[in-house]
């Protein structure tokens, strides 16, 4: 004879599912090689400033991360095609809110324009005197979205930062776009005189939160995992004491 359960032990099987930890996953977790914020270490391993966070985020959720580091514009559509794919350090403009959820807002970025002091000696009043000049944007970055949607006439897209800021050097661009940080950082890697460089412009319309995000099409449950652990970051400490110590070693 079957013998349906109570509403009594149908309530205590839920509660215990319930209460049951979330099975720790193997998660993707894609990304580009970006001076400060993501470092090859010299065992080969993933470092940064960026990358501290994230690592800090899963020693909360108990996934394991599976990197995968690519130029910005093939990283940009493994996360965007593909559902359940963790992407930093990405700039949260308008026109991503619609394709992603920024599970962990990292920092706000700050973008700037610049030149070699020999080129470009005067600093640019507004967008309409970029015309001119040859500018190096990351293809599928926020200025390149951006730069595109205006119509600047002499975008070059670059497969990388470091590339954009060889070229720049050898006077094969004008003007690249970078975080402070990042550039000056760069040029150092990469045996150029910081010195050179000059900062010609600001865009605050390039200026958006740094965001880990999952694409809108993975796992409701999965992002929120990752929204609740970057709160308790925020809560215990440990991203100040990240940030702390990375604006240690750049000063």
């Amino acid at each position: 004879m079957l013998v349906k359960p109570s509403i009594k032990v149908l309530s205590a099987a839920c509660c215990l599912l319930l209460s049951l930890p979330i099975s720790a996953a193997d998660i993707r977790v894609v990304t580009e090689y970006r001076s400060h914020y993501q470092l090859q270490n010299e065992d080969g391993s993933l470092g940064g400033y960026m990358t501290d966070i994230i690592l800090a985020l899963f020693d909360i959720t108990g996934d394991k991360p599976q990197f995968e580091v690519h130029p910005w514009g093939r990283t940009y559509a493994e996360a965007l095609n593909n559902p359940n794919v963790l992407i930093y350090s990405m700039s949260f403009n308008p026109a991503r809110t619609a394709l992603f959820d920024c599970v962990a807002e990292l920092e706000t970025e700050h973008l700037y324009f610049w030149a070699l002091k020999s080129r470009i000696p005067q600093p640019l009043n507004s967008i309409i005197e970029l015309y001119p000049y040859r500018i190096g944007v990351t293809q599928s970055s926020n200025p390149d979205q951006y730069l595109t949607e205006q119509g600047l006439p002499k975008l070059l897209r670059i497969a990388t930062p470091e590339q954009a800021l060889g070229m720049l050097y050898k006077e094969r661009l004008d003007i690249v776009i970078s975080a402070k940080a990042s550039i000056k950082n760069r040029a150092k890697e990469l045996g150029f005189d910081p010195s050179q460089l000059k900062q010609v412009f600001e865009l605050d319309e390039l200026n958006h939160p740094i965001c880990a995000a999952f694409n809108l099409q993975s796992d409701s449950e999965l992002r929120e995992r990752y929204r609740a652990a970057f709160v308790t970051l925020q809560k215990n400490g440990t991203l100040e004491q990240i940030r702390q110590r990375w604006q240690a070693v750049d000063n």
